[in-house]
Formats: C-alpha cells, structure tokens, sequence
C-alpha cells in the first residue's frame, strides 16, 4: 500500500509486497540519445547520418583500418575508427579478420500512455519509482505520462521479433494489473524489441584492437546506457594516448580485449 501511493499503478495488482529504494531512478535512454545528438549538431561538433548502415571496414596497404563503407557502397574515410555498433559489432569487426565474443539476448517491451480521463488519479505528482515483479523479472518504469514494462530474455540470430513473445507480455502484464484497461490506452501501445549486446563476463570491450586505427566500445551487456558515458571517455583516452594502458589500472584488466586474448 506504501509504494502504491508512490505508484498508483500498484493499486490492486496482483503482487504480494514491494520495496522502494529512494534513491532508484529511473530516466528514457533513447530521449537522451535525441538530446545529445542535438547538443552535438548546436555545437557543429559532428555530422550525423542516419539510415546508414555500416557494411565493412576499410583495410590500408599496411593492414590499418582507414574507414567504413556503408550499405549503399560508399566509402567513409578516417583517421580512426570506433566500433560501437551493439550486436552488429561482431559481424563488422569480422570483416577485418578480428573476432569478438559479443552475443545478443532480446528483451522485449511494451510502453502505454495513461488514459487522459484518469491521469489525474493515476499518474504521480512527483518523480515516480520504478520496480520489479518477481519472479516473473518484470520491469516497471514510468516515464510522465506514459509507462513501459519489460521482460524477457530470448537467444535468436533472426532479425525479427517473437510476435508469441508481445503478446505474452501483454497477457502477464493484464494478469498482474487487472485494472489495467482502466488507466491505460491499449490502442495505443507500443511494442519494441531490442538485443543486449552480452560478453561472456558481461563487461564491455573498450579500447585498442589488433589493427592499427580501430578501436571498440561495445559489449556493455545489460548496462549499456549506465555505462555509456565512462566507456566512451576511456576510449577517447586511448585514442589520445595510443595505448591500452590509458584505461588505468582498475579499468584495463574489466575492459580491454587482451583480457580475453582478443588482440
């Protein structure tokens, strides 16, 4: 009853008990993707191409990496190149002979706005909580006036979607509120589907590979927006110094590929 007041969506959802951590947050990863690809174009730091595929690396006379060439066959010249495609590293960095452990896991969400005709009973004042409902490994997040739930964790080489799997969220997602139909727009639900890119210790690849001017920041496993900001300083710290041991004595042994005898 205490966390259904911090989140009335809690009211009569077919859960036992909860614990609220006051100081859990929760915030929107792909906002803030948007957001810092705006603050980026205000500065005239980079230039974005979007729908724009990477198809393969670039390899010089001397065995460097020079660029990429994308889907359309054009060729993007550069004095460095970073690797930081999700799942679609591994395939990218094979094509400079060099492999990668990076495997996907696809979780599976839905995200409904709350029904304007019960906003004002439903959705918090406040900054609300997020939770977890075991041991179904549901998770719970609200964002204002929207709210998304999520769970799973599918092994597929198929680029598409369970379709089984939406529909199985959705039902669990009814069971567990069954007043749901009440606060929330079913109409208009959006389901997504996404790979987490998984390294068998679940801890990214950051920095210097075997080929002189390519580097990697990809494989953050679960925690690839937690640890965005931190993985991509270090890789700018190599970049700059030329070396691995840039990452510093606590993050070298996590991160680099030599780790895992990957040169």
């Amino acid at each position: 009853q205490e966390c259904a007041a911090l989140l009335p969506a809690l009211d009569g959802a077919r859960i036992a008990g909860a614990r609220y951590i006051e100081g859990d947050g929760v915030g929107d990863c792909g906002a803030f993707c948007r957001e810092v690809a705006k603050v980026c174009e205000k500065n005239q730091s980079c230039d974005w191409l979007y729908n724009c595929g990477a198809e393969r690396l670039l390899i010089g006379s001397s065995g460097e990496v020079v660029g990429v060439a994308d889907e359309q066959g054009q060729e993007h010249r550069a004095d460095a190149v970073i690797v930081c495609g999700g799942v679609g590293s591994r395939a990218l960095m094979k094509t400079a002979g060099i492999f990668i452990p990076v495997y996907g896991m696809r979780g599976y969400s839905v995200t409904l706005p709350f029904r304007a005709d019960a906003r004002r009973q439903w959705v918090p004042r406040k900054a609300p909580p997020h939770c977890i409902v075991s041991p179904f490994s549901l998770y719970i997040a609200q964002y204002g006036d929207r709210i998304r739930f999520s769970s799973y964790g599918e092994l597929t080489v198929r680029r598409e979607g369970t379709p089984e799997l939406h529909a199985r969220l959705d039902a669990l997602v009814k069971f567990l509120f069954p007043r749901s139909e009440e606060f929330l727009d079913w109409d208009a639900a959006e389901h997504w589907h996404g790979d987490r890119p998984l390294t068998p210790d679940c801890q990214p690849l950051v920095g210097l590979t075997a080929r002189r001017g390519l580097y990697i920041n990809a494989g953050h496993s679960f925690n690839g927006w937690r640890e965005s900001a931190i993985s991509a300083k270090l890789c700018v710290d190599v970049i700059e110094a030329g070396t691995n041991h840039a990452l510093g004595p606590i993050y070298q042994p996590l991160v680099a590929m030599d780790r895992m005898k990957l040169v």
